[in-house]
């Protein structure tokens, strides 16, 4: 399952895929030297409510969250 879209439409012709992943096991995280990743596990419900309060910002990440928190969940 898969979302398409274009985060500057009219500007460039740059696509992104936002996908959901399923059934994935924990492994160690492989960063390249200069990639700074913080991270911070939120429920669904949460993450919406900072995606609409603007404590999320990035809009990739704030159509992920709206797009996942309006999929049914049978299609989970």
């Amino acid at each position: 399952m898969f979302l398409d879209v274009f985060p500057t439409p009219g500007f460039l012709e740059e696509r992104m895929y936002i996908l959901l992943a399923e059934k994935l096991t924990l492994g160690e995280a492989q960063p390249e030297e200069d990639e700074k990743i913080a991270i911070h596990f939120v429920d669904l419900s949460a993450a919406k409510r900072m995606a609409l309060n603007g404590r999320i910002r990035d809009a990739k990440t704030i159509v992920g969250i709206l797009w996942l928190a309006q999929t049914p969940r049978r299609a989970r």
